[in-house]
């Protein structure tokens, strides 16, 4: 299809390049009780790239959008809470992760478990923040799948840090950091609830299988927008 402002170049970090397409942000609610689990989408948005700047370096034309993806995601954090939808956390991987996002979501009253990159500074504790030492994540010394308090740069308030150990499938070791404003979180809670953020990923492979999202024949953006909608 012709490129449009949803039909665009986008980065996609499994292929380490741009592709062409259409990107998708979904709020994706999950919930369980004894009667059983919900799993739906509370919210999506299609990213629209709707202004075409020149690269400085380049010089070569591009379009790109009026609003980050995590300002978007803020946006539908705020509307879900607007339409009283019951929920406690927030799940999201590391690049929705910026201090901005933290202090929303406290903001909000609401707590957040997202995962963050290994090169991000903390402090041990608020005397060593005054001072302005910070050093990275990986580098400090903290035991492995025990929660700790840490001071991240430029979040006034402390964040319990979780270093998750786990085997990939190659049989490699590989570690994850996990940041939250819960206070009481365990290491059987992080783990736990951080797993259902995968749901998202489901849920996204199974509206491309079974749906034909992305077989739409439209060429305009409101019927590719509609197509989209339906297919959800």
């Amino acid at each position: 299809m012709d490129e449009n402002e949803i039909v665009c170049r986008y980065y996609e970090r499994n292929k380490g390049r741009n592709v062409k397409g259409i990107n998708i942000l979904t709020a994706f609610y999950t919930a369980e009780n004894g009667y059983g689990k919900l799993q739906t989408p509370a919210d999506y948005q299609i990213i629209s790239k709707t202004r075409i700047e020149t690269g400085s370096k380049t010089g070569k034309e591009r379009r790109v959008s009026g609003k980050s993806k995590n300002e978007l995601m803020r946006e539908m954090i705020r509307q879900t809470i607007q339409k009283h939808v019951k929920f406690g956390y927030i799940l999201a991987g590391s690049w929705f992760a910026p201090v901005e996002n933290m202090r929303f979501t406290s903001g909000e009253r609401k707590a957040f478990i997202f995962e963050i990159n290994d090169n991000r500074l903390a402090a041990v504790s608020g005397q060593e923040r005054e001072k302005g030492r910070f050093i990275r994540i990986d580098r400090m010394e903290m035991p492995d799948e025990e929660p700790a308090p840490v001071y991240l740069k430029d979040l006034r308030f402390p964040a319990i840090l979780y270093k998750q150990v786990f085997k990939n499938k190659d049989g490699s070791a590989g570690v994850r950091y996990l940041a939250s404003n819960d206070g009481t979180m365990s290491r059987d809670r992080f783990k736990t609830l951080y797993q259902k953020r995968w749901s998202v990923e489901v849920y996204h492979e199974s509206i491309q299988q079974n749906t034909s999202i992305g077989r739409s024949p439209a060429r305009t953006e409101r019927t590719q927008s509609n197509h989209i909608f339906a297919s959800i």
